[in-house]
């Protein structure tokens, strides 16, 4: 939420870091609850496609219809994600998800994170 435009709620806009373009809204009922299951199927510099990621969901917000984000990385296999059945927006080298992502279900997390630095820090060599 912080990375969107906006924050939508009762009639009132609260302008936020404008990171991604598109505007959230909050809701009096939840719009995502429980486990999640997603498949990395586009490319990005977190995680490699075929990889599942497990994590889960509490949230009363969803990103504003008109707004149309980009696909998001990963297809929902269980949950709500971002909606249109996707997750993990990815700008540059930002991830934003609805998911928060469990350590010990998706071990790869930590090595994903790790990648994702090393190719966007400045004057940076990769190892590989």
């Amino acid at each position: 939420m912080l990375l969107s435009r906006a924050v939508r709620r009762h009639d009132e806009r609260y302008p936020m870091s404008g990171v991604f373009p598109f505007e959230v809204e909050v809701l009096p009922t939840p719009q995502g609850h429980g486990y999640v299951e997603l498949a990395v199927d586009r490319p990005n510099p977190f995680y490699s496609q075929g990889l599942v990621i497990r994590g889960h969901e509490f949230h009363y917000s969803r990103i504003v219809e008109d707004d149309a984000p980009a696909i998001g990385a990963c297809a929902v296999l269980r949950g709500t994600g971002c909606g249109q059945n996707r997750d993990g927006l990815v700008l540059g080298n930002v991830w934003a998800s609805y998911t928060h992502i469990h350590a010990l279900g998706t071990p790869e997390w930590a090595q994903g994170l790790l990648t994702a630095a090393r190719l966007h820090a400045p004057g940076a060599i990769s190892n590989e």
